[in-house]
């Protein structure tokens, strides 16, 4: 499997099509148990926030998996549990209870492709070369610091702009490599988020500067990834394998899990806003399951969608 981007710095991911994506976490909205006009003014914001997403742009909501133990932590962090023994019976009788519960702390982000620019002819011959050698387990090209700060700049600007709408936090680049770990591992070894994903800092505390150490956490991942064999369909002894065999088994390590994904086309006639079957996002929570949504955005012009509905409606 080909690694989904051959770069990360900060929150920044130069990906293998030679594009560079910015990732920000999101801060949630209490949407789904509050009044409509309530619902209306976070709806005003959201459509604020896609109004100044870049053409092409991603919203992704992922379940992270919670260990009971950090629950209780919770439970017991600025509390003095030796003067509290029935407060240390209940966080007791809590995680023998969470132990047996599956635990999911769902996480929004926002993600969008910085602008392009012209490359020179040998930029591209460069990164083709690196391409190649990457079979090789030659390691990638380093990124020029000027297209570093380039890009840093143009996130920056981005992020002011978005930031008026819906708070936002910068992804870390321990973070974006944790999120590409766990999507071959969903459900299966799926790792806990930590300070362990972070680059190494050097002894002052302050991150390392070379490219190397920048690139160190993220090219383990990489590899991660191409290790994982991904078999579309499953196997035929594959334990209650549906007829229809959409999803695909992915072996990693000792562990296999069965993933599959369903795209929404068009929204139902009867999906409403506010409140009703309209709050759809809402409604993956529902299943029973934990399910990672993503809803990707490409922005046309106004006539160009006029034109479509017309077409659509004839």
């Amino acid at each position: 499997m080909k690694p989904p981007a051959r770069a990360i710095v900060g929150n920044l991911i130069w990906s293998t099509d030679g594009g560079v994506w910015a990732v920000w976490d999101a801060q949630p909205f209490p949407h789904a148990h509050i009044a409509s006009a309530d619902k209306l003014a976070i709806h005003s914001q959201i459509r604020g926030l896609l109004m100044s997403l870049p053409p092409d742009s991603m919203l992704l909501s992922i379940c992270e998996l919670l260990h009971p133990m950090d629950v209780v932590e919770r439970m017991i962090d600025g509390v003095p549990i030796e003067r509290q023994p029935a407060w240390a019976v209940v966080c007791d009788a809590t995680a023998d209870w969470l132990e047996q519960v599956p635990l999911h702390n769902r996480r929004y982000y926002v993600a969008a492709a910085l602008p392009t620019a012209k490359r020179a002819w040998h930029e591209v011959l460069t990164d083709a070369v690196a391409d190649v050698s990457s079979k090789f387990g030659i390691g990638p090209t380093p990124i020029p610091d000027l297209e570093i700060e380039l890009r840093q700049r143009q996130a920056h600007e981005m992020e002011v702009r978005l930031g008026t709408h819906v708070p936002l936090r910068r992804a870390s680049a321990g973070e974006i490599c944790w999120l590409y770990a766990r999507a071959m591992r969903r459900e299966a070894d799926e790792p806990a988020f930590d300070d362990g994903w972070e680059p190494p800092e050097d002894p002052r505390g302050t991150p390392r500067d070379d490219l190397d150490a920048r690139r160190r956490r993220p090219r383990g991942v990489l590899a991660q990834l191409t290790d994982a064999v991904v078999k579309e369909g499953g196997y035929s002894e594959d334990e209650d394998r549906p007829r229809h065999r959409r999803y695909v088994r992915i072996d990693s390590g000792a562990f296999s899990s069965y993933q599959t994904v369903m795209a929404m086309a068009d929204m139902p006639h009867y999906f409403s806003f506010p409140g009703g079957g309209g709050e759809w996002l809402f409604h993956a929570d529902r299943v029973g399951f934990p399910v990672d949504w993503c809803v990707r955005i490409r922005s046309v012009r106004n006539a160009d969608a006029q034109i479509k509905v017309r077409r659509k409606h004839r």
